[in-house]
């Protein structure tokens, strides 16, 4: 169900993940197929984990579930 909602209408589009030490997904991101890594055309989302490893939450960047982020810069954004 978390990713649900990211992946709603994701037909044709690329991804990304980005993980953490332990092998987990951090950010995952939806992005048109044509779209840089540094074009401010993505939605970004952060996930988070409970004290076993499963995923319990997701916020997108800064708030905001539109295609306007840069993959490049998900640290930097406030989930």
């Amino acid at each position: 169900e978390l990713f649900q909602t990211m992946f709603a209408g994701s037909e044709g589009l690329q991804w990304r993940n980005a993980f953490d030490g332990t092998g987990n997904v951090v950010f995952r991101g939806l992005a048109a197929p044509d779209a840089t890594e540094d074009a401010p055309a993505w939605r970004i989302m952060k996930i988070g984990y409970d004290g076993s490893g499963n995923p319990v939450s997701g916020s997108f960047a800064q708030g905001d579930a539109t295609f306007s982020k840069v993959w490049a810069q998900r640290a930097t954004y406030i989930y």
